[in-house]
């Protein structure tokens, strides 16, 4: 078994806001930004609608010689998935003090750190320490629209930022008046015999003796521990804190609760701890199925994806004990639950920790309602109200559940669980989707599958907004698929009728499908739109969608949809194959989401059709040229730029599907199955 430190050091940074210090599936992330002082910096909340940081600044180290104050910057950054390490010392005229600080996560919603003091020479040494710490304010970006999205008054009030010192121990957060938005809060304590202060002046202009404040103002309140530090040789002297993050909402009025006290904390059985944890999780037992000059950007590769995870510890939100997968890691506006990316990333998972894979399947669903409607994506801590751009995305769940099974053969319970949940989604496209009645599908608007796309351009104008009545290649398709793979697992649980049910109401809508987006004599599906009358001749990739989904068609048809337009050089297998608008269209852009970029998700799928269909040889060159171009980014970003001559790869960084698709390349899994 590998040499997790030495496998790991280092492959991803912590010290910007892309790249938090995250683990156990924590609830907030740390930076360690380079150049502040020692420790912690911003405390960035995870998965909470309309908040952003609670903490710009959580335990910054400062030095106090002769009343001017000087930050102690670290030397040394070292980042392990379950450590960071700094180095640093403090400079005095009669010697040096050297300081390492460690930090590791005891649990989801603690960090704990540990701040060692050693005396260099022979002589003790003296000085006053102080941690600085500075709260945001609510500051964070909303629109007035978007408050109306979310059910609340375009003018809501900023929340209330406060802050209470008792002994020590600081708490604080924001406070929403109206009890609507969420409130972020968090604890910090100390042991080490520190004095502990808050006020709304920065620490140079004194401690402060204020056991509490608050501003209902959009800017920062500050905090700090002090005292004097003395350090003989050979006697270091150890400084500990823990500190805790919690948010409270409409539906969970969650207090601070830190059960651990930092004067007991044995800070290297917790990293030791958090280490084994890690292992773990990460399946270090299992190393990916792939060539040694791979294995270290796989098992990056497997780390990216644990720090997407996310779990609430059943202590409130909607995620319960389940381990989410976010889109990404840190607290940008995509820390959510995203309907079908975490379903294909469930997929990458599956193979090496089955309980995240089910546990990603399973949040995605978390506020599905009775009829079915399930919105496109989910924070743990929403925003009371029903999000008007929550639409459903592409029902692809059973999709996740037959890859989850193909390497979990035998957890027959997870699927009698999850089959329920499954069926009504369907159930839901069925009732809501056809609103022409013609016994097709259609999408409602671009971001359930394709934003900015040429198909929806009458509508749209190139943006992503609501559709009118326009028959759905893909839509359908996916629906297909959906229902026959529900029939499978119908007859597997044994449920004959609801077998028999999927495939009658798949058969009438095929019917319907190639009554209306066929076009025999060109070999081509087109959406159809029912305003103009006319098909949407707009060259996509979701042309091979019925391939893909197993619809009965002309053999002609399907050699020609692949050959003819999908391997062909000047449409879509360039470089970098598989864009979303074929090069030679007049839309293609290379720099738009869905008008010329590769998508992770559907360059998979479109390889399991190949494999599938026969096609292996073009399978394995579409795999080595699109791996090639997901790995020259130094992360794995959420979509790619087709134009190999563009070298960055653009959007997010280390999204959770794009980490999935480069995951499931690099480890060797089949695209069929």
């Amino acid at each position: 078994m590998p040499d997790s430190a030495e496998l790991f050091a280092n492959l991803i940074p912590c010290d910007r806001y892309a790249f938090p210090f995250i683990d156990r599936f924590a609830q907030f992330g740390t930076v360690f930004e380079q150049g502040r002082g020692m420790g912690p910096c911003m405390m960035a909340l995870r998965s909470t609608n309309l908040t952003a940081q609670a903490v710009d600044c959580l335990l910054n180290l400062w030095v106090d010689i002769d009343g001017q104050l000087a930050p102690v910057v670290r030397q040394e950054l070292s980042h392990l998935p379950w450590l960071v390490r700094e180095r640093g010392q403090i400079d005095l005229a009669d010697g040096c003090i050297a300081v390492v600080a460690e930090h590791c996560y005891l649990s989801p919603r603690v960090l704990a750190s540990r701040f060692r003091f050693s005396a260099s020479g022979a002589s003790s040494l003296r000085c006053t320490v102080l941690y600085s710490g500075l709260t945001t304010g609510d500051r964070h970006n909303r629109s007035a629209q978007q408050l109306v999205d979310h059910g609340l008054e375009a003018d809501h009030p900023l929340r209330r930022n406060w802050l209470r010192c008792q002994g020590s121990m600081i708490e604080g957060g924001l406070h929403d008046e109206c009890g609507q938005l969420p409130a972020p809060g968090f604890q910090v304590r100390s042991a080490g015999g520190l004095a502990s202060g808050c006020s709304d002046q920065p620490l140079w202009m004194g401690l402060g003796t204020e056991r509490e404040v608050s501003t209902d103002q959009a800017c920062g309140l500050h905090y700090q521990f002090s005292g004097v530090l003395s350090v003989a040789p050979g006697s270091p002297v150890d400084h500990h804190f823990t500190c805790e993050a919690t948010v409270a909402t409409q539906a969970c009025a969650e207090p601070l609760r830190q059960a651990i006290d930092p004067a007991s904390l044995d800070i290297d059985a917790a990293i030791t701890e958090a280490r084994c944890a890690f292992e773990r999780n990460v399946a270090l037992d299992t190393p990916p199925a792939c060539p040694p000059h791979l294995q270290r950007k796989a098992w990056r590769a497997r780390w990216a994806l644990l720090r997407c995870g996310y779990q609430a510890d059943g202590n409130g939100g909607e995620f319960g004990h389940d381990i989410a997968c976010t889109c990404v890691a840190n607290n940008g506006g995509f820390t959510r639950n995203f309907f079908w990316d975490g379903l294909f990333t469930s997929a990458a998972l599956a193979p090496w920790n089955p309980t995240f894979a089910r546990g990603a399947m399973k949040t995605v669903f978390c506020r599905q309602d009775a009829a079915g409607w399930n919105p496109e994506h989910v924070w743990n801590y929403q925003v009371p109200g029903r999000s008007v751009l929550g639409q459903a995305q592409a029902p692809v769940a059973s999709w996740a559940m037959e890859r989850y099974l193909a390497v979990n053969p035998d957890d027959e319970a997870f699927l009698a669980d999850f089959y329920p949940t499954m069926m009504c989604n369907h159930r839901h496209w069925l009732r809501c989707a056809d609103r022409d009645g013609d016994g097709l599908m259609e999408w409602q608007w671009g971001g359930q599958t394709a934003d900015d796309s040429p198909l929806y351009d009458l509508f749209t104008g190139g943006t992503t907004s609501w559709l009118g009545p326009q028959a759905s290649v893909s839509l359908n398709a996916f629906l297909h698929r959906d229902a026959h793979s529900l029939a499978a697992f119908a007859e597997r649980l044994g449920k004959q009728d609801e077998a028999r049910w999927l495939r009658d109401e798949a058969a009438k809508r095929h019917e319907a499908f190639m009554r209306v987006c066929y076009v025999p004599e060109e070999h081509r599906f087109w959406d159809f739109c029912h305003m103009t009358g006319r098909h949407v001749k707009a060259k996509t990739f979701y042309m091979c969608w019925p391939i893909w989904a197993g619809m009965e068609m002309p053999a002609a048809t399907k050699r020609a949809l692949i050959e003819e337009v999908l391997l062909d050089p000047a449409q879509f297998f360039g470089p970098i194959p598989f864009p979303s608008v074929a090069y030679d269209e007049k839309s293609y852009d290379e720099n738009q989401y869905w008008r010329g970029k590769a998508w992770p998700q559907i360059s998979w799928w479109l390889l399991e059709m190949l494999e599938r269909e026969g096609y292996h040889e073009a399978a394995a060159e579409a795999r080595k040229r699109l791996l090639a171009a997901w790995l020259r980014d130094p992360s794995f970003p959420e979509n790619m730029r087709t134009d190999p001559n563009k070298y960055e790869a653009h959007h997010q960084p280390d999204y959770n599907w794009g980490i999935a698709f480069a995951s499931m390349l690099m480890d060797g899994a089949p695209a069929a199955i």
